[in-house]
């Protein structure tokens, strides 16, 4: 097949050093049918390895995959152990929801936090529809320290529209943890390949909280 200009985004399982290496590069190698080598992109460099964070691999639910479809989307923010501020990895306090490219989302459909992640009691949620981001506050104020994250799955679920034409070749999701309110300095990202059009949903929705009937606790309804 013809290789289309664009930006294209590979996922593979890999553990992780106990440290940063001092050689932290990745090589691209784009190669031909035969192994010829075509084209490369050298050393480029990886993220720092942080200490102290131990989180596992998150997921993704959707509900609809058909293009312009309104689908409800939830992703899942899995801790293996607690995240402590006064610990090697520091003050946690906003996670940033990041959506791929030609995905939209919902100002309708209420942001949910399921599963009770610690955050303020009343407007924790900040929705960037021109960005295509989720802002998620664990703290109230700038100057607040954040409690700790205790082990455990935390879901958030919220709503977008699947693009027109096309699934992005970037279609990757990401959950990043911010080391201040407005994700300016990034502590480390989390990728989650997102579906294509036509895969059978693995969420089913419940209509009534979807317009608002019930929802959770910590969640806030978007506007």
């Amino acid at each position: 097949r013809t290789l289309a200009p664009g930006r294209y985004s590979f996922m593979l399982g890999l553990r992780n050093p106990p440290s940063t290496p001092a050689q932290n590069f990745f090589n691209v190698v784009l190669r031909s049918r035969t192994g010829s080598i075509i084209d490369a992109r050298m050393r480029i460099e990886g993220r720092r390895i942080q200490q102290g964070l131990n989180v596992l691999p998150s997921s993704l639910k959707f509900s609809a995959s058909s293009p312009t479809a309104e689908a409800q989307v939830q992703l899942t923010f899995r801790v293996g152990t607690t995240i402590d501020g006064y610990q090697a990895v520091g003050a946690i306090r906003a996670l940033q929801i990041v959506l791929p490219e030609h995905f939209s989302l919902l100002a309708r459909v209420p942001v949910q936090n399921l599963d009770g992640l610690p955050t303020p009691e009343t407007a924790w949620s900040h929705p960037y529809f021109k960005d295509r981001l989720i802002r998620i506050d664990m703290v109230r104020s700038p100057v607040d320290f954040p409690g700790t994250i205790p082990p455990g799955s935390y879901r958030f679920s919220f709503g977008v529209r699947l693009p027109e034409l096309r699934i992005p070749g970037s279609n990757v999701w990401l959950i990043s943890l911010c080391r201040d309110l407005g994700c300016g300095e990034l502590v480390a990202d989390i990728a989650i390949g997102g579906f294509n059009f036509g895969d059978a949903p693995t969420l089913v929705v419940d209509q009534q909280q979807q317009k608002g009937g019930t929802h959770p606790r910590h969640a806030l309804r978007v506007v």
